[in-house]
């Protein structure tokens, strides 16, 4: 895990270096948006990229790196088959790195924008449901996926969220207990 006393505008420069993505053409950026995860924009000589720097609570789980290597097998299934993905970029042999026990991602730079939920059209759906749709038409291999229980505890998750990352547990918070209360209300539909 990365000490909070490191300079991050070092590490990502070292990261460049590990990586091989060229020197510094200005600092790394910081890009809104995600709830678990920190994401960087990050400009050198070789081109723009987007780093993932991943939760260390997470990656301190027992089955956090079987669980990324099992994604990245499906996002190689996804891009092999044209689904539309942006892959983490294999370096030295690997997508997923590690520097001074920090785990990361490195993508390639994509300028893109969110759709705000209020916005999502039929044109969006329709898109998303095309996809969905190529993403079942896949043919499985020779391995089944194998059969596994999900069982989260999420009302632990929004109880650390509280404590390690207030500002999103508001808005965490009150995301999940509206899916719950959706989740109930459709189960019900079928008693």
């Amino acid at each position: 895990m990365m000490d909070a006393k490191i300079n991050l505008e070092k590490w990502f420069w070292k990261a460049a270096k590990e990586c091989n993505l060229g020197e510094a053409a200005g600092p790394p950026q910081s890009v809104t948006g995600g709830y678990l995860h920190k994401m960087y924009k990050l400009q050198t000589t070789k081109g723009i990229y987007a780093v993932k720097l991943l939760n260390p609570v997470i990656m301190e789980r027992p089955d956090a790196l079987d669980s990324y290597n099992r994604a990245e097998k499906l996002e190689c299934i996804l891009y092999e088959n044209k689904i539309p993905v942006l892959p983490a970029l294999e370096i030295k042999g690997k997508k997923m790195q590690c520097l001074e026990g920090q785990y990361f991602y490195v993508f390639r730079w994509l300028e893109a924008r969110t759709v705000d939920w209020k916005d999502i059209g039929k044109e969006h759906c329709q898109t998303a449901g095309k996809t969905l749709a190529r993403i079942h038409k896949i043919e499985e291999k020779d391995e089944p996926a194998p059969d596994e229980q999900c069982d989260v505890d999420w009302d632990e998750y929004i109880r650390l969220a509280l404590e390690r990352c207030p500002e999103i547990y508001k808005e965490l918070n009150v995301y999940y207990h509206s899916v719950r209360q959706e989740i109930i209300v459709h189960m019900e539909a079928f008693v």
